[in-house]
């Protein structure tokens, strides 16, 4: 039985990075043994999530696929990896846990994958450093509110990560999480495949931090709120204006951070007894949260100035 190596997040840990390594590096894998599938993964294999979703699901219906196409989508996938000379393969999406949260579609992606055997890889980091990233993803969908901690807190489930492994592990015998502590350690992935792999062999991908800085989120959330921006006007503004160097980066001050950790004290204290992995509380410190910006009126003209033509 061939093995496949399922990378399904988190969000906001490292996948963009992860999936451009693959892409820049998929013939090198290849001829050493591990297989990288040019589709579905397209860059982030959301096919494969929308595909695991029931037939009908709001996911499905928004990316117009038909319940006809998934059986072709079946054969298609498994076309590809078992015709493939190679006895490993590997598919990243962060998708797979973000969009998929019930058993029902956790038993297609089973059936889905049924003739391999299956190594599920889960990134990681504490609440507290993804939440600001999740905050500019929620910008660049069209929303226009104030960052406010409450809002987060309420969407637990993307945040509770011993209720994620309880999940997924019901399904997939084999889940394996990957604490990312260090800007490498994403690639650890790949001692399941060759435990003397060698990342200084391969060509490592620049920055592909896409969360924007505090000015940043604050004009988008202005541009939004004034203009009634809808998601694809958002997302094409943020494309736009991104990594213009004006502003702090996003951040949480220290009393923010705090909150956050001790909301999930209970859930990351049963993920610590399942995993080992244990997250430290955040240090106190006085630091201020970057989550706005005052822009001044040189900043913004210079901002606007980048995406009139969009509006």
């Amino acid at each position: 039985m061939k093995t496949l190596l399922l990378h399904i997040g988190l969000p906001k840990c490292g996948s963009t990075t992860f999936q451009k390594f693959l892409d820049l590096n998929s013939n090198l894998l290849s001829a050493r043994g591990l297989a990288v599938p040019d589709w579905p993964s397209g860059y982030n294999a959301l096919e494969l999530a929308i595909y695991a979703l029931p037939p009908g699901s709001k996911t499905a219906s928004l990316r117009n696929i038909e319940p006809s196409r998934h059986e072709d989508f079946k054969r298609s996938l498994r076309a590809q990896i078992e015709l493939s000379t190679k006895d490993w393969s590997i598919l990243s999406s962060e998708h797979l846990s973000s969009r998929i949260k019930s058993p029902l579609a956790l038993e297609n992606l089973a059936e889905l994958l049924s003739s391999f055997k299956v190594v599920v890889h889960i990134f990681v980091k504490p609440q507290w450093k993804t939440i600001p990233g999740f905050y500019s993803t929620w910008l660049r969908d069209g929303r226009a509110t104030p960052f406010q901690i409450d809002e987060h807190l309420l969407a637990r489930s993307r945040h509770e990560y011993d209720s994620i492994h309880t999940l997924w592990s019901k399904y997939f015998s084999d889940l394996r999480w990957v604490h990312l502590q260090g800007d490498r350690d994403i690639y650890r992935v790949f001692e399941t495949f060759d435990e003397n792999f060698d990342i200084s062999e391969y060509t490592i991908p620049q920055n592909t931090n896409k969360s924007l800085s505090a000015a940043e989120c604050e004009f988008l959330r202005q541009t939004s709120s004034e203009h009634k921006l809808t998601a694809r006007q958002a997302g094409q503004i943020a494309r736009a204006i991104e990594g213009s160097g004006i502003g702090p980066p996003l951040g949480l001050s220290s009393s923010e951070e705090l909150e956050i950790y001790s909301s999930f004290r209970e859930s990351n204290a049963n993920f610590e007894r399942i995993t080992g992995i244990r997250f430290e509380a955040p240090k106190q410190y006085s630091k201020q949260s970057t989550m706005t910006h005052d822009l001044s009126s040189a900043e913004y003209q210079t901002l606007r100035q980048r995406i009139l033509h969009l509006i």
